[in-house]
């Protein structure tokens, strides 16, 4: 039996991503509800590469598997915004926020409802729609 090695690019990455606009509101307010609903979802801060993004994790790769999001929020006229890439870290490799996945389904699950919960507090419920699953 052949096991895909962590990283490589042959059917063991997958990603959950959306790119969606938040009328009316600046990046800046946006970054800060999303450090607040971080907060209040016990999500842990990870070292990020810009200000205008920010890294969170959840949990152990050992375990259930780490809920890794990544949120990059810009200006744009009239509002901003906001691409989301959330994956969960396994020790099969990356699995998407796909809810109707068979496995590990329980972290995807829980992931796909963080994701439902993070549109909710940015007042973008419809962006749930935006989300793909690679």
């Amino acid at each position: 039996m052949a096991f895909i090695r962590r990283g490589s690019h042959f059917g063991a990455v997958g990603r959950t991503r959306a790119v969606f606009m938040i009328a009316n509101k600046p990046s800046g307010a946006v970054l800060q509800e999303v450090a607040a609903f971080a907060t209040r979802e016990k999500l842990r801060p990870r070292a990020s590469p810009a200000p205008n993004q920010l890294i969170y994790a959840r949990g152990s790769e050992a375990l259930a598997g780490k809920s890794m999001l990544i949120i990059l929020v810009w200006d744009v006229p009239g509002g901003c915004s906001v691409s989301v890439e959330a994956w969960v870290e396994t020790m099969m490799g990356d699995q998407s926020a796909d809810k109707n996945a068979i496995n590990d389904m329980f972290a995807r699950r829980r992931l796909w409802k963080t994701l439902g919960r993070l549109c909710d507090a940015l007042g973008a419920p419809g962006a749930r729609a935006m989300f793909q699953h690679a």
